[in-house]
């Protein structure tokens, strides 16, 4: 009897714990195929605006890739602290001034690194692609972003 009561307690645990494993794994899933598509939005987008070439393409996508990446990485330091700050006052807690010119300071920064970061980028593109084509690509990110985010340009 111990046995029975014990597989089916143990049955009854462990049947919610496979359900919600199973959602967390859908939405995982869900969020990356919404990257994806993201992804695959952007390039078809790019490609048109920018008027790649195969052969450009081939040579921008890991360039543009690598750029990318650099930026997020940038970002992510800078959403990390800005998180930081958020949470502190959810807590209830009070931010002094100088935290708060810590995080202006971490702002800013990152915004130059990026616009650095973008500089190079540039040059780096203009080994592959032509000036006028440079700027096709400036004008399709910045159409992208609007395209991709419309609630952040009211």
């Amino acid at each position: 009897m111990k046995y029975k009561l014990f597989f089916i307690s143990t049955i009854f645990f462990l049947i919610p714990a496979f359900a919600l494993f199973a959602q967390d794994k859908k939405a995982d899933e869900q969020k990356r195929l919404g990257l994806e598509n993201f992804r695959e939005k952007r390039v078809a987008h790019f490609t048109k605006e920018i008027g790649l070439t195969e052969e450009e393409a081939k040579e921008f996508w890991p360039v543009f890739n690598e750029l990318e990446e650099k930026k997020f990485v940038i970002n992510r330091n800078m959403r990390q602290e800005i998180r930081k700050v958020r949470e502190a006052q959810k807590a209830g807690k009070n931010i002094s001034d100088a935290e708060y010119d810590k995080l202006t300071n971490v702002i800013t920064d990152a915004k130059e690194k990026e616009v650095e970061l973008e500089k190079e980028y540039i040059k780096k593109m203009k080994k592959i692609l032509s000036p006028e084509k440079v700027f096709k690509y400036q004008r399709a990110e910045y159409r992208f972003a609007r395209e991709a985010f419309p609630v952040h340009n009211k």
